[in-house]
């Protein structure tokens, strides 16, 4: 019988080699649970456990148990009643010839794991798997599971990116009209108003303006009829002829594609020459009554309103105009005879019209 004894004593001895062993581990490198760590981070506190016991009734009680356990490891590791926690189930067998002591459990990782200790009395073998349960429970305060790290929240989703309209499709600018443009150009005239019969000429003309106005111009006219005889004087033909200048000013143009049109007002001022061939009674059918030759050259004043059509085609442009005059003084032609005779009387109102062609620079 002192052989299993032996036996015995060195299982407990070994028992408690390891414990001194796992303390001095403890004491020299590893932290306490729930103290700071080298970073200053407090380590996680460990997690509770709980102890179940069965043995027969000759053997230490629960409360015996437990008080070796505690004397090893503290209070710190139990769980308070009704807490969910892990359990080592400790169970005691004996009978004459030894007794035998298992506890259960399972280990960090949740792998289970059972130790068993045999002696000879149940008192040896209770004292020896009180130990086992000690140095397991003393583990898990050493190295309690490692805390899950801190579940980050969930960022709320970005609102989606507005949506911008399409910019608007492109468009072909417009080329910018040009600005001041000078004119200078001729063409034909005719009017009414200048003697006997249409008058025939040309016109010269400078101008400047804008493209929407306004619109200015100089110019000169030269108009004259043909020789005619006046129903006064038959056998006498006369001629007209009027020099003037112009000078006109358009407010506004209207158009596009080259196109322009333009209502206008001005002045014309000049010379209105007037030529009577005369004629002999004798030597000329119809005369009745000897006229020598004779000229006049009264002055000439008229104010006129016009409308002006243009078709332009740079450097050239092309242009139509239409007036009407308006004479000051509605002078009158004479032969001073004995019998003052009547030849031509200048109108109130008279009109004319014009084609020209010229340069926009």
């Amino acid at each position: 019988m002192r052989r299993p004894r032996r036996n015995s004593a060195l299982a407990l001895a070994g028992i408690v080699a390891l414990l001194h062993v796992s303390r001095r581990s403890l004491a020299e490198g590893e932290p306490e649970p729930g103290a700071p760590t080298s970073a200053g981070v407090q380590a996680p506190s460990p997690e509770p456990v709980r102890v179940t016991y069965a043995a027969p009734p000759d053997c230490p009680d629960e409360a015996a148990f437990l008080a070796l356990v505690r004397a090893r490891v503290g209070t710190g590791w139990e769980a308070p009643p009704g807490v969910l926690a892990r359990t080592f189930e400790v169970r005691v067998a004996s009978d004459a010839a030894a007794s035998v002591a298992r506890v259960d459990y399972a280990d960090e990782s949740g792998t289970p794991v059972s130790r068993t200790v045999t002696a000879t009395t149940c008192t040896d073998v209770v004292a020896g798997i009180a130990l086992v349960t000690a140095l397991a429970i003393d583990a898990r305060l050493a190295h309690p599971e490692p805390a899950a790290p801190p579940v980050s929240p969930i960022p709320a989703p970005l609102p989606p990116p507005p949506v911008l309209a399409p910019p608007p499709p492109a468009h072909a600018s417009e080329p910018a009209p040009p600005g001041l443009h000078l004119d200078v150009g001729a063409g034909a005239a005719l009017a009414t108003g200048v003697g006997i019969g249409p008058a025939f000429g040309n016109r010269a003309f400078l101008g400047m303006g804008l493209p929407e106005g306004p619109d200015f111009r100089l110019g000169l006219d030269v108009l004259q009829t043909r020789y005619r005889a006046p129903s006064s004087v038959p056998a006498d033909p006369s001629q007209f002829v009027l020099y003037a200048l112009r000078a006109s000013g358009c407010p506004l143009a209207f158009g596009r594609d080259g196109f322009r049109a333009l209502p206008c007002v001005g002045i014309e001022a000049g010379v209105h020459h007037a030529r009577g061939l005369g004629c002999t009674v004798g030597t000329a059918a119809g005369c009745t009554e000897t006229v020598a030759p004779g000229s006049a050259s009264p002055a000439f004043f008229a104010p006129f309103l016009s409308a002006r059509g243009e078709f332009e085609l740079r450097p050239m442009f092309f242009e139509a105009e239409a007036a009407a005059r308006f004479p000051i003084g509605n002078h009158k032609f004479r032969y001073e005879t004995a019998v003052p005779v009547d030849v031509y009387a200048v109108p109130p109102v008279a009109f004319g019209a014009s084609l020209g062609v010229g340069l926009r620079l």
